[in-house]
């Protein structure tokens, strides 16, 4: 029926998908009902894209399918030429390497985290720690805070311990208050120009 000249695949795809029960198998192999839901709503919007792409083309099934490839290897080739951020979970992170890395929140209550003291799971999250730290490629920095507002209220927060089994010669301290007043060269000055000046063509 595909290869019916005129024909309309997404309705012939769709119909396939109802007669063999493909969504309802889908959503059985998931382990949670939203999981399910979202995989659903992932194949109706490629039947959709595939009605789309036959309003405005004659090349079929095969053509779509093409073009889905083709933005793919695009996709791909952009985010291997990209730079920017990553914002990720420190369980998220095992395997992985970056260049740069930051590990926000190294206080007591987060990093451990309260209820692993209750469990007595720490030692758990002192493993978490290490697989942070060691993601770095060439800089890591660690942060804490001296206060933090939780629920509309000011907390003191006090550094994790973990912060205290840190050291050696790459180790280096510093407070906010030196960070802020620490001299600056004159070529991270140029550098801070230069990258406005670039900023302001674009």
């Amino acid at each position: 029926r595909i290869a019916t000249p005129g024909a309309d695949s997404a309705h012939v795809i769709g119909e396939l998908l109802a007669d063999c029960g493909y969504i309802d198998d889908l959503k059985r192999s998931c382990k949670t009902i939203e999981e399910g839901d979202k995989r659903e709503i992932n194949v109706r919007e490629l039947l959709a894209s595939l009605g789309e792409h036959q309003k405005r083309s004659r090349k079929g099934l095969q053509g779509f399918l093409d073009e889905v490839s083709l933005d793919r290897e695009r996709e791909e080739k952009k985010e291997d030429n990209a730079s920017g951020v990553t914002l990720i979970t420190l369980h998220a992170a095992k395997g992985l390497e970056f260049p740069h890395v930051y590990l926000i929140g190294a206080e007591e209550g987060l990093l451990p985290h309260e209820r692993s003291k209750a469990e007595d799971t720490v030692e758990e999250e002192r493993r978490l720690f290490y697989v942070g730290m060691t993601r770095a490629m060439r800089s890591l920095t660690i942060t804490h805070c001296r206060n933090r507002t939780r629920y509309g209220s000011s907390a003191h927060c006090e550094p994790s311990r973990f912060l205290a089994e840190i050291e050696g010669d790459g180790v280096v301290r510093k407070n906010f208050e030196e960070l802020m007043n620490a001299p600056v060269s004159e070529d991270q000055f140029e550098n801070a120009f230069a990258r406005l000046r670039e900023m302001l063509a674009e």
